[in-house]
This record gives C-alpha cells, sequence and structure tokens, in this order.
C-alpha cells in the first residue's frame, strides 16, 4: 500500500518527498493581516534567516486560500488549528446575534470567565465547536505543552482550544500579559517576572521610523496619503509614540515594536515552559496582531505596512536564529502562516482606475426593511433583529441581515417569503454583488456558483442570519482605511510556508486551503488529526 501511495505521489508531483522528522516543538507564527502577495511583493528586500527560511530552504505554497466566506480574525484563526471551515468550528464571525440571548455575541466572549492578571473582559473557548490540535497532543501526549500567544484575545483563546498550558493576552491597561480562569488561576512564575520588568514600557516615546532608505519604499502615494488619519501615531514618518503609559500601550500594538514585545514573551516562555526540551512534543503558536493594526490605519499600500513587513522579517530571523540556539538545529519546525489578507484602501483602487467605494449599512438594511413593509404592511415593530443598542449599525453583523421571527409571526409571512423579497432589494443595492437567502447555504450553497458555496462553508444554523449579502470586489463597509472580510482573493490568499527537518525546499504551486494545516501540524507532532478537520496533512511536507 505504501508503495503504491508513493507511486501515486511521484506521479502527482514528480518526486516522493523525504518524511519530516518528528518534531519536539512546532512553532506556528500566524501574521495577523499578511496575504502571500506580501512574500512575493517584497522578497528581494528580505534578509536571511526570517522569510527567507521559508523561501530559500522550506515548503511554499503559492496558492493557500482560507475557505470560509468571512475573512475576519476569529474565523482565520479559529480554522488553524481545528482544520475545520466556520460552518463546522462555529466561529463564524468576530461577532453575531444570539437570537437566544437577543445580543450580539463576541466570538470567545464570556462574562463568567475572569481574566487573571489584567482587568480584562471575560474570555473562553465556549464558542468553539471542535477540537484542536493542541487538545489533541494534550490528549495523547499529556506531558507536553501547548502555548499561544497574543495581542488580541480571539488569536490566542483559538489558537489554544480548550486547555492549553497557556493562553497569553498582552494588556494595554498594564503593559504585561494575562490569561483567564478557564485556563489558570494564578500567573506561573515565568509571566509574573516578565510582566515585573515591563518591557513595555521601554518604548514610551520612543519613534518608529524608516529602517531603510526612502527611496526603497514603493507605496503608492509616498508617506504621505491623505486618508493616513491614525491620530496616535500621526500620518507620516517618524511615528512618535506617546510617553504616557496608557496611551503608549494602545499605540504601541500599532508599531513594529509589538512584534518586538510578542516575541520576547515567546522566548520567556520557551524557557518558561521548558518547551522542546525533552522527547514530547511540544506546540507553540504565536499571532503577531501589529501588522493587522498597521494595515488598518496606514493600508497596504503604505511605506508603514512595507516597513513593518520588512521589520518582520528581521524580528522573525533574530527569534528563529535564537530557537536554533535554545532548542537545537533539527529539533522544530516552523510554520508561517495568516488569518487573512486585506484589500486595498477604497481611495488607493480609485486613483487606478478601480471601482471601489463605501458601502453604506444602514442604507442597506433601510432598504430591506422598506421593502418587506411595501409588500407585506407594517407589522408594528422592526422586521430586523437589533442586536443590541450597543452596536452602530443594530440589526447588521455583516455579512448577515437577521430577519425577526416575532415581526414575521405579526404579519402572517413565511420565512422564505421575506428572504426572497430582501435578497431581490438588497442584490439592487449600489455595491452588492449578490445575495441568497438561508435556505440556499443551508443545503450548501449553490453548486453552479462557487461564491455562494463559499459562503456556506461560513454559514452556521444556529449563528448565521437569513439573508447573506456578498459586496462586489474593492467595496468595504465601514470607514477603515483598509479591511478585510470578503471571499476575494486579496483577502483569502495568504501565506502559508514550513521549514525544519525533513521538510524539503520547493515551491508548490497547486491551490490548497488552510483546513489542511492542522492534519499537517498534527503528523509532525504525531498525533491523531484534530475530530473535526476536513483535510489530510499536506504531502509535500510530511511525505504522505
Amino acid at each position: 500500500m505504501r508503495i503504491l501511495r508513493s507511486l501515486l505521489l511521484l506521479a502527482l508531483f514528480g518526486s516522493v518527498p523525504a518524511a519530516a522528522a518528528p518534531s519536539r516543538l512546532v512553532v506556528l507564527v500566524v501574521i495577523d493581516q499578511f496575504p502571500h502577495a506580501y512574500l512575493d511583493r517584497w522578497g528581494s528586500s528580505f534578509g536571511p534567516g526570517g522569510f527567507r527560511r521559508f523561501l530559500d530552504g522550506g515548503v511554499v505554497y503559492a496558492q493557500a486560500w482560507h475557505p470560509h466566506f468571512v475573512t475576519e480574525t476569529g474565523p482565520g484563526h479559529a480554522v488553524l488549528l481545528t482544520g475545520a471551515a466556520s460552518a463546522r468550528n462555529g466561529i463564524v464571525a468576530n461577532e453575531w446575534l444570539d437570537r437566544t440571548a437577543g445580543k450580539m455575541v463576541y466570538c470567545v466572549g464570556d462574562a463568567a470567565v475572569a481574566a487573571v492578571g489584567a482587568e480584562a473582559q471575560g474570555a473562553s473557548p465556549g464558542r468553539l465547536l471542535v477540537p484542536t490540535v493542541g487538545d489533541e497532543l494534550l490528549r495523547w501526549r499529556p506531558p507536553a505543552k501547548v502555548v499561544t500567544a497574543s495581542m488580541k484575545d480571539r488569536a490566542a483563546v483559538l489558537l489554544g482550544g480548550q486547555r492549553p498550558t497557556g493562553a497569553w493576552c498582552f494588556s494595554p491597561q498594564t503593559g504585561g500579559f494575562f490569561t483567564w480562569a478557564c485556563y489558570r488561576v494564578d500567573l506561573p512564575p515565568w509571566v509574573s517576572a516578565w510582566n515585573a520588568a515591563s518591557p513595555a514600557s521601554t518604548w514610551c516615546g520612543k519613534s518608529w521610523e524608516l529602517s531603510r532608505p526612502a527611496g526603497e519604499y514603493d507605496g503608492a502615494h509616498g508617506d504621505d496619503a491623505p486618508y493616513e488619519t491614525y491620530k496616535l501615531l500621526g500620518p507620516t514618518f517618524p511615528h512618535l509614540i506617546p510617553a504616557a503609559a496608557e496611551g503608549c500601550r494602545t499605540a504601541l500594538r500599532a508599531t513594529p515594536f509589538a512584534n518586538d514585545l510578542l516575541l520576547d514573551f515567546a522566548r520567556a516562555a520557551v524557557e518558561g515552559e521548558k518547551l522542546g526540551t525533552d522527547e514530547v512534543p511540544d506546540l507553540l503558536a504565536i499571532s503577531l496582531s501589529a501588522n493587522d493594526y498597521v494595515g488598518h490605519y496606514y493600508g497596504p499600500d503604505s511605506w508603514e505596512v512595507q516597513d513593518i513587513t520588512l521589520r518582520t522579517d528581521q524580528a522573525l530571523a533574530g527569534f528563529f536564529a535564537w530557537l536554533d540556539r535554545k532548542v537545537g538545529v533539527g529539533r522544530f519546525h516552523l510554520v508561517l502562516t495568516s488569518d487573512h489578507g486585506v484589500g486595498p484602501s477604497v481611495e488607493a483602487s480609485k486613483l487606478r482606475g478601480i471601482e471601489a467605494a463605501r458601502v453604506d449599512a444602514a442604507a442597506l438594511l433601510e432598504a430591506a426593511k422598506q421593502a418587506l413593509t411595501d409588500r407585506f404592511g407594517d407589522p408594528g415593530r422592526s422586521w430586523l433583529e437589533a442586536g443590541g443598542e450597543s452596536r452602530k449599525t443594530p440589526g447588521w453583523a455583516g455579512p448577515w441581515l437577521y430577519l425577526s421571527r416575532e415581526a414575521l409571526r405579526a404579519a402572517k409571512v413565511s420565512e422564505a417569503e421575506a428572504e426572497d423579497v430582501v435578497v431581490e432589494t438588497v442584490r439592487r443595492v449600489p455595491g452588492v454583488a449578490a445575495a441568497w437567502p438561508r435556505r440556499v447555504l443551508v443545503a450548501g450553497g449553490d453548486p453552479s456558483d462557487p461564491r455562494s458555496v463559499a459562503a456556506a462553508r461560513s454559514f452556521h444554523p444556529e449563528r448565521s442570519g437569513d439573508v447573506t449579502v456578498l459586496l462586489r470586489p474593492y467595496h468595504v463597509y465601514g470607514n477603515l482605511v483598509a479591511t478585510h472580510g470578503l471571499p476575494y482573493a486579496y483577502d483569502a490568499h495568504v501565506a502559508l510556508a514550513f521549514a525544519g527537518p525533513g521538510v524539503p525546499a520547493r515551491r508548490v504551486s497547486r491551490r490548497v486551503t488552510l483546513t489542511a494545516l492542522a492534519a499537517t501540524v498534527a503528523e509532525l507532532l504525531g498525533v491523531e488529526t484534530p475530530a473535526g478537520a476536513e483535510e489530510g496533512p499536506l504531502v509535500e511536507v510530511t511525505g504522505g
């Protein structure tokens, strides 16, 4: 059987890759908002040891795509180590309407679980419906350790799963890392010591300056695009970080120094938890959030995004070299990926002659409600669920509209009738590419329309809405300089690469989805694939 499989691999890929050596530590580096295009666009500027460790000596997937429709941070992180798309793992968006509770809920929010080590909102993995690689590792190899860390709570929690050794999040209030009571009731000594040293304060009052001569930057608008308006750091270089502690730590998250801070914490985690020091495999998953903040505030065509990419390359080179010394060359594997990409700013698109616009979600909702009233009369209440008074656009949780079941009953209108009216209406709204009723997505989408199939992979019957709306390319909701959330290439096509013992140097052009990542990491660790995973391991990495 193994010979037959090898012959099949030979026919498909031209050669049979050697099986990757068993790992004593797998380090997953997730760069928040990092499209694959950045590796190609700025690859010639990368130094040795960072991204080039993958590009020159590892397997690089040139066509790695997120499988789901809502390309946000929560869904993007949830798929990575579960191997399950949103419809199965339950994390359909960063937030959605909980009809039972009558309010919007955050993907990891949990008021019943207190933060430990900081004043912060409660969080837990309670809404994640399937296990992660870390859950399987701890089940099969109980002495193993699983540690996650990020500037964002949803990244740390969704990478960690149910019971990681530690899931750590940065607090801009304290400048240290904290966790939640569902994981542990106190801070281990190494975290307390790191927090007490207050490394974040090192950056207060300092400046983020260009790391290269100005002539090496290729931003479409130079360093002074009129739409770059982040007040805490200003629109142009040098970006002065506020000296006051809280303003400093908030602004710090949107600079390359936040990545330096997180990687320093990761070093402390490797030492404090003794990761990779014995024959039992461990997992370290870190998510670099700073790239996302910078991308939102300045846009992918900015000098800021180019500079943080170059600085991330340098920071990772230093971290990987440290792992070589601390854990040992040949004893660990590296994985690089992202939770989503990013679209160009509307303004940058227009300058290139591309049709782009900001779509008013409130106007879209009003059009839907008016159409329902015109067709069925006034039900005496809103046709749409409000989702809580704190919402900027009550009733909207993009990409979904939630019909009020009470209004439908009062008007004696079926769900299907109301859905069809809304779909017909919103399809005519400027900037809308398509819309689908619930029943189409519950059935898996329309096979003749790949967009609806992608929408179905983000659709959970108890969490998603009744009408799903897809905007046209380069159209966005909201006023951020640049954003993401759509299934188009700029948002869904991300970096994916592996390096380590037994991993060949190879660029792979076939299209793969991020649902294959979990099984691949599980194989490297020598444990069972997570129960919800939809794909097996990537054969170019594991050898089949």
